[in-house]
């Protein structure tokens, strides 16, 4: 199989933050797929992502990992703000793709189990050289290791989004920069690699800050609005109409009482005009033919 699950761009990264405690999570690489079950890209638990990208990295496919941790991120967010990112995950010469927008409670530490997990697979007999810290400050460190060739794990962190839902665009599109310039940029030529781009669910705290709101025209009669302006105007000085029922509205106007009183004159002229018709007798005989003698004088 070419590839574990190669996804379009409306489907990796236009997707709706639609379930709390959930975050993107996208894998791509260099490698071939070992595995022939594809790592599905729907809703999936942190338990399950492990076992499947596991799964993937058995045997040490790749001779550079490169694992990156960004706190706090939503699908959209990668939509907007990652143009560096999304433009080396599509790239049509990655045979493993790999995009789920919905991972439920992925935690900093299950980056950690990825970490050991590669160690383990990769540490003998070659060895593994790892480096660890903030992206910002893995410059010198990876591109020195990247020319001298040999395996290589990289485990990097960016700045948390926490800053509130206007400032994450910027956050984000710096840390987007700043990943692409230091760790995707360059790859040398004939070494096979592996991404993995993880992140944590939303705080509560910035959470409030993505309720839902609606995309279409509100559907309020214009009326209620009119209504509502003139009760904010009043505000609690309206007062209250306490008048019975029949002297607050009038139920019998003028020109109910015309159509009534038309319609009773119509009426009754119908009914003297059925009574006439109804009334006019003719006998029998007079449409009998005569054929006495009288009738044959007649004829004469």
């Amino acid at each position: 199989m070419r590839s574990l699950h190669a996804v379009t761009i409306a489907t990796c990264f236009a997707c709706v933050h639609a379930f709390k405690n959930t975050s993107p999570f996208l894998l791509f690489s260099s490698s071939q797929a070992i595995s022939e079950s594809p790592i599905p890209s729907t809703l999936q638990s942190s338990a399950q992502v492990l076992h499947h990208v596991k799964a993937f990295l058995k045997g040490c496919p790749s001779d550079l990992y490169i694992v990156v941790s960004q706190p706090s991120l939503l699908p959209s967010d990668i939509t907007h703000n990652a143009p560096f990112l999304k433009s080396v995950f599509l790239d049509q010469g990655l045979p493993t793709r790999v995009a789920i927008p919905e991972v439920v409670g992925w935690k900093a530490e299950d980056v950690d189990d990825l970490r050991r997990f590669i160690v383990g697979e990769c540490g003998e007999p070659g060895g593994l050289n790892i480096v660890d810290g903030e992206v910002k400050d893995l410059r010198g460190d990876v591109a020195g290791l990247k020319a001298g060739g040999g395996k290589l794990l990289v485990m990097g962190r960016l700045d948390g989004l926490e800053e509130g839902k206007m400032r994450r665009g910027e956050l984000l599109e710096i840390n987007d920069a700043l990943l692409y310039t230091t760790l995707l940029d360059d790859f040398p030529k004939g070494y096979k690699y592996t991404v993995i781009y993880a992140s944590t669910p939303l705080t509560s705290s910035i959470l409030e800050d993505y309720t839902y709101e609606p995309q279409f025209p509100g559907m309020e009669h214009m009326d209620l609005k009119r209504d509502f302006g003139i009760r904010d105007e009043g505000g609690n000085k309206t007062e209250v109409d306490t008048r019975p029922l029949f002297e607050k509205y009038q139920y019998f106007t003028p020109g109910i009482f015309m159509g009534l009183l038309v319609g009773l004159i119509l009426l009754s002229i119908l009914s003297v005009g059925i009574k006439a018709v109804s009334s006019l007798q003719v006998s029998y005989a007079a449409f009998d033919k005569e054929m006495g003698p009288a009738a044959q004088k007649k004829q004469q």
